[in-house]
C-alpha cells in the first residue's frame, strides 16, 4: 500500500473555501486524497498550522490525514510572506515523520511554496517527488502585464528549480503543459490530470426552490460569480458587463466569496463594493461573502449563468462545478477555461477583460432561452464524462506507480 506525503502549505484542505489563500487548490487537495484512499492508498497532507503551538493530526477520511504544521508566528500570513519560514515548516515535518515511523513513497507537491519544500523533503527521504504548480507565475504575471516585484523574482526562480529537479510533473489542462515546455525547463515526463468535481454534490436541483432557500428574487435573471477577490479574476469585468447590459428586465448580480481582514483581498473587496455603487448595481447586487463549498451547489442551480471573467486560470475548477450542475457558463478565452469550455457546445467564451464580448454573450444566454437549455445539458453531459474524482485518483494512482520508472529510486 502506497503512503503518499501530499505538501500543501498554504491550502488546508479542511479551510473554509472563499477567503484569500482559500480556493481550488484546497478543494483539490481534500478531493484527491479522499478518493485516493478509496483506491487503498493511505495519504497525509501536510499544511501550515495557523492556531496551534505543536503538530497537530486531524482525519480527513479514514485513510487520510491533515498534518497541520506551526510554521511562523500563528494567524494568517500572505503567501509572499510563506517563503521565508519553509525551512521550519520542513524541519517539523521531518522530525513528526520521524517520531511517527511513518514512510513515504511519494510526495506530491501543490503550488511552487509548497513544491520548495517538496524538494527538501523528498532529498531528505530519498523519494520520488511529483508537482501540480496550480499557477504559473511567468503565465500570470504576462496576462496581468504586472511589474515583477522582488517576490515575483523569487517566485520564478523557485519554480525553474522545481522543474528542472522533480521527477515528473502534473498538468491540469493541455494548456499547462504546453506552457510548462515552452517556458520553463520542464522535463518531457509531464501527466496531464485535469481537477475533478463531487458528482454527487453538483447536480442539477430545483431553481425555485435554491432561490427560495437562499432568498433571492424569482423574477429577475441571475449572474453568479464564485471565487475569492483578487485581481486575476477580474471581477471589474463582470461589473462593467452587468452596467452597460441592455435587457428587457434588470440582472441581479450575486457575488460569491469571503476575504481575510486586512488581507490583499479585502482591498480588492472594497475596490469591487465601490465599482458596484458607482455603477448604481447596489440595489440589485448581493456580496453572499464565503460560502461553504458543500453549499454551493445551491448557488449554481438558482443561478441563469455563471460567469467566469478571470484574466488567468489554470483549470478552472468553478467552470466545471457550474457545467455539472446545469448552469450554462460564460467564461474567458485563458487557460484551462478554453480547454474545458467549448465556445458554442458547453458554454461560450470571450476575450478576458473584454467588456462587449462579455456583453454580448451573458445577452445571448439570457435571451434565447433553447441555446442556454441546450448548453446546459451539453455541459453536464462533458464535465460527468471526464472530471469526477473517482476518475482523477485513479489517472493519479498509475502516475505515482510510473515515477520510479522515470528517475526515482
Amino acid at each position: 500500500m502506497k503512503h503518499i506525503a501530499m505538501i500543501s502549505v498554504h491550502g488546508d484542505p479542511s479551510a473554509d473555501i472563499g477567503t484569500e489563500g482559500a480556493g481550488g487548490q484546497n478543494v483539490y487537495v481534500r478531493e484527491v486524497a479522499r478518493s485516493l484512499v478509496n483506491r487503498g492508498l493511505t495519504v497525509d497532507v501536510f499544511t501550515r498550522s495557523l492556531k496551534t503551538e505543536q503538530v497537530r493530526s486531524n482525519a480527513l477520511a479514514p485513510g487520510a490525514r491533515v498534518i497541520q504544521v506551526p510554521c511562523g508566528p500563528s494567524g494568517y500570513i500572505p503567501r509572499d510572506g510563506l517563503f521565508t519560514l519553509l525551512p521550519g515548516f520542513v524541519r517539523r515535518v521531518i522530525d513528526w515523520a520521524r517520531q511517527n515511523g511513518v514512510r513515504y513513497e511519494v510526495v506530491h507537491s501543490n503550488y511552487w511554496i509548497s513544491g520548495w519544500a517538496g524538494m527538501r523533503l523528498a532529498a531528505a527521504w530519498r523519494t520520488p517527488q511529483t508537482h501540480t504548480f496550480h499557477s504559473l507565475g511567468k503565465v500570470k504575471y504576462q496576462a496581468l502585464e504586472s511589474c515583477l516585484t522582488d517576490a515575483g523574482k523569487v517566485r520564478l526562480g523557485v519554480e525553474e528549480a522545481i522543474t528542472a529537479s522533480v521527477t515528473a510533473l502534473i498538468a491540469t489542462s493541455d494548456y499547462e503543459a504546453q506552457k510548462l515546455r515552452c517556458l520553463y525547463q520542464a522535463p518531457s515526463h509531464i501527466a496531464v490530470i485535469p481537477c475533478g468535481y463531487d458528482h454527487e454534490l453538483f447536480r442539477p436541483l430545483d431553481r425555485a426552490k435554491c432561490r427560495n432557500d437562499l432568498n433571492l428574487p424569482h423574477d429577475m435573471p441571475i449572474l453568479l460569480y464564485v471565487g475569492r477577490f483578487v485581481h486575476e479574476k477580474g471581477l471589474e469585468t463582470l461589473i462593467r458587463t452587468v452596467s452597460v447590459l441592455r435587457l428587457d428586465r434588470p440582472v441581479y448580480l450575486l457575488l460569491v466569496g469571503g476575504y481575510q481582514e486586512g488581507g490583499a483581498d479585502e482591498d480588492e473587496f472594497k475596490r469591487i463594493r465601490s465599482l458596484v455603487n458607482d455603477r448604481g448595481l447596489a440595489p440589485v447586487t448581493r456580496f453572499a461573502g464565503a460560502v461553504r463549498h458543500d453549499d454551493l451547489a445551491a448557488y449554481y442551480s438558482a443561478a441563469d449563468v455563471t460567469v467566469i471573467p478571470s484574466h488567468y486560470e489554470t483549470f478552472g475548477m468553478v467552470a466545471i462545478e457550474a457545467m455539472a450542475s446545469g448552469c450554462p457558463v460564460v467564461a474567458s478565452a485563458t487557460g484551462g477555461l478554453a480547454s474545458n469550455v467549448i465556445h458554442g457546445e458547453t458554454g461560450l467564451l470571450a476575450t478576458p477583460g473584454s467588456v462587449p464580448e462579455f456583453t454580448q454573450c451573458i445577452s445571448v444566454l439570457l435571451s434565447d432561452r433553447y441555446l442556454a437549455r441546450k448548453l446546459a445539458i451539453l455541459a453536464r453531459r462533458h464535465a460527468c464524462g471526464a472530471f469526477r474524482w473517482s476518475r482523477i485518483a485513479e489517472s493519479l494512482e498509475r502516475h505515482y506507480g510510473s515515477l520510479s520508472s522515470v528517475g526515482a529510486i
